[in-house]
């Protein structure tokens, strides 16, 4: 046998401890770039999904309507009943939230202004970009929800 027969074998194991080494480089990577978790407790609400289905159903027959704007720092939020008069009384919170990092999410009350009007003219983005803003409003034991992607500059 050759001297270069001999190292046959050492080239199968330096390409066995190549392979080796990029897969622990790629687990790494893995498992540092990214949490991981989309949804918090997905098995449950996965469960729960039916709920959603009713929830939904219900708020098509209440028949309200509403309408989310975002101007400058203001997020103002219109509330009309099925005849289209305005809701006064409800208790109204905004959801806001970064679909791109998680930890940013915040809530704002929005308060009573005029005609089924309600808002909060103090809502600070921790940063520019994409946002998104999910209102529930709740009056007379009925809920409403309506969602708005907004862009912050």
């Amino acid at each position: 046998m050759s001297k270069r027969d001999r190292i046959i074998p050492l080239y199968f194991v330096a390409f066995f401890v190549f392979i080796a080494i990029m897969d622990g480089i790629f687990v790494y990577l893995a498992t540092t770039t990214h949490s991981g978790v989309i949804t918090e407790n997905a098995y449950q609400k996965g469960l729960n999904y039916n709920q959603y289905i009713d929830a939904y159903n219900q708020q098509e027959i209440v028949g309200w309507n509403g309408n989310i704007d975002f101007i400058k720092s203001s997020l103002i939020f219109q509330l009309n009943d099925k005849q289209g008069q305005p809701i006064e009384t409800a208790k109204v919170v905004a959801h806001i939230s970064r679909s791109t990092k998680s930890g940013l999410d915040f809530e704002v009350l929005l308060y009573h202004n005029a005609k089924g009007s309600y808002e909060n003219n103090a809502v600070n983005f921790p940063l520019k970009g994409q946002w998104d803003i999910r209102v529930v409003a709740e009056w007379n034991q009925q809920k409403y929800q309506q969602s708005k992607r907004i862009i912050v500059n």
